[in-house]
């Protein structure tokens, strides 16, 4: 999803609340956007005129990935009701642009950064999340201008934990849905810019839809990792090629679900088990074998033959992992096709065809 996008705006234009909060990818507490009225809009694709990256991000290295060059420009242009930009620690290039918002004044809107703790589920990650949380929560008062109430956050955090649940749900029986992947993903990134509530109802409408007597479908599954589906008509590439997505690792849909509900009471402690709890991402752990195995689990769950790694170009994290999960996959028996983007308007005829061919090793649609 491309945040200037005509019908993004034109929602925003009258369901922003008490302002738009631009976040980045890929963990932050939007359930505490949700509960001071905010709109939280994720800025992973900004698609921007050419010149215009050279223009905006002069300051920063040609080499980082397309979501940093363009929130760079974003930034600085502004974006209209947006009243902050959240900057996770996701990586050294956020880190970075949150510098150049900081302690440069290169942003149109104040910038609040939001460190998480790398590793395992251990007492002192915890410890350092509930700092920043509480910190995260302040900054954003300040900007908001009013303060929250434990038990709206609550409440926020609840609606969200609906939605989580629901997303899982289905994500799990996407074969019982009557919907192609293009369809489906169209849908489920609405959370990237809708509001939780409104959002909640598209996906109940969504979940009504499962069908667990419909007609198995036809294709091969594939397991896909990776940051984002962009350029989005790489499911149709897939769809044409006779196969289609039976499991999601993309850190914008599935890989930032918590796996678990949360059994914890306290608001803050709530959140804290649900980042905490969050699929294995290079962006949080520096374990790979850990994704391996979790990667593995999922698909042979889904009988998926083959994965797909789909990495933005210059993503650091994503990168550094290939090696190794290539590795693991192939020798748990997976086939692995490995292909980048740059958030280009549609496909390469050349990735297309690597796709098709990859599909065809694995058994064309013949599943």
């Amino acid at each position: 999803m491309v945040v200037t996008d005509e019908a993004i705006r034109s929602y925003l234009a009258s369901h922003r609340g008490n302002g738009v909060v631009l976040a980045l990818p890929v963990l932050y507490p939007r359930e505490v956007l949700t509960a001071l009225d905010l709109c939280g809009v994720e800025v992973w694709a900004h698609r921007t005129p050419p010149g215009c990256c050279t223009q905006g991000a002069g300051s920063m290295q040609p080499y980082l990935c397309p979501t940093v060059r363009g929130a760079r420009v974003l930034l600085g242009q502004g974006f209209e009701g947006a009243i902050a930009a959240v900057i996770p620690h996701t990586c050294d290039s956020m880190q970075g642009l949150a510098a150049i918002g900081l302690d440069m004044g290169a942003s149109a809107m104040p910038v609040v950064t939001f460190r998480h703790p790398r590793g395992g589920d251990r007492a002192s990650a915890r410890e350092f999340l509930q700092a920043e949380l509480r910190a995260f929560i302040a900054s954003i008062e300040r900007i908001a201008g009013r303060k929250l109430t434990m038990d709206r956050l609550g409440d926020a955090i609840e609606l969200h934990e609906g939605i989580d649940r629901a997303m899982r749900r289905v994500l799990r029986m996407r074969t019982c849905i009557a919907l192609g992947d293009v369809e489906l993903y169209r849908i489920l990134r609405k959370r990237e810019w809708m509001r939780a509530s409104d959002f909640a109802f598209e996906l109940r409408a969504l979940e009504q839809m499962i069908d667990s007597a419909a007609t198995p479908r036809k294709g091969i599954p594939l397991m896909v990792s990776g940051m984002v589906p962009e350029p989005s008509d790489f499911f149709e590439a897939v769809d044409a090629a006779g196969a289609y997505v039976a499991v999601d690792d993309y850190a914008a849909i599935g890989r930032r679900l918590p796996m678990h509900d949360t059994q914890e009471a306290e608001p803050i402690g709530r959140l804290i088990d649900r980042m905490m709890g969050a699929a294995p991402c290079p962006t949080r752990t520096s374990d790979p074998w850990s994704r391996v195995r979790y990667l593995v689990e999922r698909a042979r769950a889904a009988r998926a033959p083959g994965a797909i790694l789909h990495t933005v170009k210059f993503c650091e994290p994503e990168l550094f992992d290939v090696p190794v999960l290539r590795r693991g996959l192939e020798e748990a028996g997976l086939k692995v096709l490995h292909i980048e983007t740059e958030f280009e308007p549609q496909m390469s005829g050349q990735l297309v065809t690597r796709i098709e061919a990859f599909v065809e090793m694995l058994g064309g649609g013949d599943a």
